[in-house]
């Protein structure tokens, strides 16, 4: 990525259409963004519902809205 290697440069990088940042966010966050899912779905739901399916889903939510302007965070942290 040819920004900062801050939470905010990427996010920027992000919402400007650099898809390279958006790659490094995907493998950087996956894993546990899955880990996150299996322990809050239940384990009935497993074999309905795929962790990465859940998270793919996720992260093209995401990608709308900070494209469209519609998410912006003023700093880390911040409630």
């Amino acid at each position: 990525m040819n920004t900062a290697d801050s939470t905010e440069g990427w996010l920027n990088a992000v919402a400007a259409g650099d898809d390279a940042a958006l790659d490094r966010a995907a493998r950087m966050y996956e894993p546990v963004l899955r880990m996150m899912v299996r322990r809050h779905l239940p384990r009935g739901l497993w074999a309905k519902f795929d962790s990465a399916d859940i998270v793919q889903s996720v992260w093209g939510q995401l990608l709308v809205g900070f494209r469209e302007g519609r998410w912006r965070f003023s700093r880390r942290g911040s409630a």
